[in-house]
């Protein structure tokens, strides 16, 4: 099973699989059970892959990924039941609080610095 987390290949045809497998409970199954099943599956699959690849060298940035996919996944699952407004906002949140995670990840890189990336989240928040 670890073969399929530790090459490339082999997770990609896994996570395509995966992925068309989610599109196709989106399109042609009964959003309850099924989708719960498929949805969080995508984001497990690249937290797994993550833990048996990670080359971090502070745990720090490992926590803040892992947390980030986690909490990814968690948003992914409320967005399912959407119909209740708070839940709604709720999955909303919950995506917040990932892309946080992900700035908390890659503050400390070379490239990354706020003054470039705000004019690339005004953007993307008009789109």
């Amino acid at each position: 099973m670890s073969f399929l987390f530790k090459n490339v290949t082999a997770f990609s045809l896994l996570f395509i699989t995966i992925i068309l497998f989610d599109v196709y409970v989106k399109l042609n199954l009964e959003t309850v059970p099924y989708r719960f099943i498929s949805k969080p599956l995508i984001i497990i699959s690249l937290l797994t892959f993550y833990i048996f690849n990670n080359k971090e060298t502070s745990r720090q940035n490992f926590n803040f990924m892992a947390f980030a996919l986690i909490v990814f996944s968690i948003g992914n699952v409320l967005l399912i039941i959407y119909t209740p407004k708070i839940v709604y906002i709720s999955g909303l949140l919950f995506f917040v609080v990932g892309k946080i995670f992900y700035i908390l990840r890659f503050s400390n890189q070379r490239d990354f610095t706020l003054s470039r990336l705000i004019p690339f989240v005004i953007i993307c928040f008009f789109i």
